[in-house]
């Protein structure tokens, strides 16, 4: 029962606050009004112009503040998202690249661990998009599926890095199907045609 008290006694206290304020505004309002029909036109017209431009001065203050915060936020979202997203792909180029420039392949409990941690983060820290691609690559490879091909799963993991640089702000506007690709993968205009 005491809790509930304790509760309830912080809201009253806010209602009878807002109440209070609500019935102070009407009060300085009735008495404006009163004030400026007993004023001649131009004095009412003058005060009315400096309420205006105030009113619209504090109004865009208070709006460049509000998008000032939601680009810092933006910002600070992107900061955290490049090492993650750098992470995810140097890992890969690993997995599907070490041998060719002569480093040793991860093992299964490297790869195990990489994808933990990378889904940790992106859990907290990626797109929808880009959680969304990643969900649809990993399923695809996880199924075992035999009429999934590697092919598939290359093109799967290049949606992927799309939606990583959309993410980040990039267009991606005149870039196709096995754009990225080309940039590792030598014969891939033979295999994924333009």
């Amino acid at each position: 029962m005491n809790d509930k008290i304790r509760n309830i006694f912080p809201r009253f206290i806010g209602f009878a606050f807002l109440g209070g304020g609500l019935w102070l505004l009407y009060k300085i309002t009735s008495v404006l009004f009163t004030l400026l029909a007993t004023l001649q036109k131009e004095v009412v017209a003058a005060i009315l112009a400096a309420l205006t431009a105030v009113g619209v001065s504090v109004l865009s203050l208070i709006l460049s503040k509000y998008y000032e915060r939601k680009a810092e936020i933006r910002k600070e979202h992107r900061d955290r998202k490049i090492p993650i997203y750098e992470e995810f792909i140097r890992s890969w180029f690993k997995i599907l690249l070490a041998d060719k420039v002569g480093e040793k392949p991860l093992s299964e409990q490297q790869i195990a661990k990489f994808l933990i941690d990378f889904t940790q983060k992106l859990i907290i820290w990626g797109s929808d998009p880009v959680v969304k691609a990643f969900v649809i690559f990993r399923e695809k490879l996880i199924k075992e599926d035999p009429k999934f091909t590697p092919k598939e799963g290359l093109v799967l993991f290049e949606k992927t890095l799309y939606e990583i640089r959309r993410d980040l702000g990039h267009k991606n506007k005149n870039l196709k199907t096995g754009d990225i690709l080309a940039l590792f993968i030598n014969d891939i205009r033979q295999q994924i045609p333009p």
